[in-house]
């Protein structure tokens, strides 16, 4: 019973969904929660990791996800006319970092290695075949004149060696995660910007991939709780679309974004097959980050046992999440930030390499890309001028 009322609730959703595509809108609150984030991980500052309280979908049985999934399939297809979904042409990738100066380099390591050949060629031969290259583009525009800056020459010349090692870029725009909306500066700001990039980067070939917006939420004097973050990115889509008509476009979920904001809250164009989303996961954060001086984290060792039921929950859940959306909508999904904060603390290596084993397990199991978090620094692959042994191991590379 309570399964066949949930069926019903998700197929008013996305009928209700086939017919405001274009402008989404909604009223229900949704209460907080602060998954992990990477830029947390990386610049952001103190954040109540220990607040998070994700949904739990233990006692949904993968049975009842697919009767679930294909129900609300039926019913998001039978009002409008099928569109071929996209299949992301990459599988596994990294993520660069520190292109923007202190905020995101100072103390994390040296980001000279943005400006080598030699970086991109040996992401390239390990088998990475894509790379996500995080872009505060605030830092490249000017207000006044409403322009791009002439410092965007220095992205240029990172997408240029990105595209000569013949690597996918998701050029992400990184860092506004807390944009406000309901403030019309920020939101032109953020609209001309993605306008002014998307221009630009009109002729570059399909190698590029555009990344909405990063781990948007609702706190820290942001608003883009999913019904705004839906508006925002229905918004900033068609105006992608009037110089890249088929360029792959990353939108992404709300609350940081959590896989558990799919399935009824995400809402994109209906007529566009070139559309994917972005999914992260940490969990579970005590294992993943421990030791994090920016988030008061105690220096003490916490292992991971992929056995303990509680442990893992997080992280099947996720994926569950993810195939339920996928399977009711057929837009494909990529996990594009996991990773273990391994430098300077006391991480047993083993457990390391055992949790990012699970987690790319999973993604082979479900069939989902994922780019993991990060080339160097505190997460980083590739440290000292080699790569982390028992970092590769885990990433079945």
């Amino acid at each position: 019973m309570r399964s066949c009322v949930r069926i019903l609730c998700l197929t008013l959703v996305l009928l209700l969904t086939g017919a405001c595509a274009a402008t989404p809108t909604g009223t229900a609150s949704e209460s907080e929660h602060k998954p992990a984030s990477d830029e947390t991980a990386s610049s952001k500052g103190a954040i109540g990791w220990d607040d998070i309280t994700l949904p739990s979908v233990a006692d949904v049985s993968e049975e009842e996800a697919q009767s679930e999934a294909a129900d609300v399939s039926s019913a998001a297809t039978s009002s409008a006319t099928p569109v071929a979904k996209l299949v992301l042409p990459f599988k596994r990738g990294i993520n660069l970092q520190g292109l923007d100066g202190a905020e995101y380099s100072s103390g994390w390591g040296n980001t000279a290695y943005l400006g080598q050949d030699e970086t991109y060629t040996n992401i390239k031969d390990r088998g990475f075949d894509h790379v996500r290259f995080p872009v505060d583009f605030r830092r490249y525009y000017d207000s006044s004149t409403k322009t791009l800056k002439s410092n965007m020459a220095n992205v240029d010349m990172i997408l240029d060696k990105i595209e000569a090692a013949g690597l996918y870029c998701v050029l992400d725009f990184h860092g506004w995660y807390n944009l406000n909306t309901s403030d019309a500066t920020q939101k032109e700001t953020f609209l001309t910007i993605w306008k002014l990039v998307a221009e630009r980067y009109k002729d570059r070939s399909d190698l590029l991939v555009f990344e909405l917006i990063n781990e948007p939420h609702d706190t820290e004097g942001g608003n883009l709780n999913y019904v705004n973050l839906n508006a925002l990115q229905n918004e900033v889509i068609p105006l992608i679309r009037q110089t890249n008509p088929t360029r792959i476009i990353l939108a992404a979920a709300a609350e940081w974004n959590g896989p558990w904001m799919l399935l009824g809250k995400l809402q994109l164009p209906t007529d566009d097959g070139h559309i994917g989303v972005v999914c992260h996961t940490y969990a579970p954060l005590d294992f993943t980050h421990q030791g994090a001086t920016w988030d008061g984290r105690s220096s003490n060792q916490v292992r991971f046992d992929p056995n303990n039921a509680a442990q893992t929950k997080d992280l099947r859940n996720a994926f569950t999440w993810i195939k339920q959306y996928r399977d009711a909508t057929g837009i494909p999904v990529i996990l594009n930030e996991f990773g273990v904060l391994h430098v300077n603390n006391n991480m047993d290596h083993g457990d390391a390499t055992t949790w990012l084993k699970y987690v790319t397990d999973k993604c082979n199991e479900y069939d989902v890309p994922w780019t993991y978090w990060e080339y160097n620094m505190s997460f980083g692959a590739y440290r000292n001028g080699n790569w982390v042994d028992y970092i590769m191991e885990g990433l079945g590379m």
